[in-house]
C-alpha cells in the first residue's frame, strides 16, 4: 500500500462540490486529496487527461489568470459508479516518458498556504487575491513514487468542496 500524507484543500479549492481523490486499489485505498470542484481536462493524442483544481476566493496570478491549487496527468480514466448521485472514477497516475512529465506533476506539499504573501488586487471591480504562483511546484519525488498507481475520483455533488 502506497503512503501519502492527506491534503485537505477543500479551503483554498472553488466551492460547489466536494472530491475526494484517493490512492491504491480497491480495499487499501488512501485517501490523498480533499476538495472543490475538479477539472479533468479531455484527453490528449497519448491518453493523458489532466486533474486539476483552481483555487478559491477569485485567486489569480499577476496576469489575472485563474490560479491553480494542483493539477497532475492520468491515463486509461474510466467511469466507475454513480452512488446517490456521487460519481466515481478510476485512472492511473501517468508515468513519465520524459523530463516535461515531471515538471507536469504540480502537487502542493501538506501545510503549503499559496495565500501566504498574496496581495490584493484592487484594478478589478471585486477585489481578490494575487498569489505568487499560478500553480505549485512539482513535486518530482512524490511523482516517482505514484507514477502508475490507481487513483479514485469521486465527486459528491451534496457536499460543499
Amino acid at each position: 500500500m502506497t503512503k501519502v500524507e492527506h491534503l485537505d484543500l477543500k479551503d483554498i479549492t472553488r466551492p460547489g462540490a466536494r472530491c475526494t481523490i484517493s490512492i491504491g486499489k480497491n480495499q487499501s485505498r488512501v485517501k490523498w486529496i480533499t476538495c472543490g470542484l475538479l477539472d479533468i481536462s479531455s484527453p490528449d493524442d497519448y491518453g493523458r487527461r489532466t486533474v486539476a483544481a483552481r483555487m478559491g476566493r477569485g485567486a489569480t496570478d499577476v496576469e489575472e489568470d485563474s490560479a491553480w491549487a494542483f493539477s497532475f496527468d492520468v491515463i486509461a480514466l474510466e467511469f466507475e459508479s454513480m452512488w446517490n448521485g456521487d460519481a466515481s472514477y478510476k485512472a492511473y497516475i501517468a508515468i513519465p516518458h520524459s523530463d516535461w512529465d515531471y515538471d507536469s506533476f504540480k502537487v502542493p506539499l501538506p501545510g503549503h498556504d499559496p495565500f501566504e504573501g498574496s496581495e490584493t488586487c484592487t484594478r478589478c471591480s471585486e477585489p481578490h487575491p494575487i498569489v505568487q504562483k499560478y500553480v505549485p511546484d512539482s513535486n518530482i519525488e512524490l511523482y516517482k513514487r505514484l507514477a502508475g498507481q490507481y487513483v479514485y475520483i469521486t465527486v459528491n455533488p451534496h457536499e460543499e468542496g
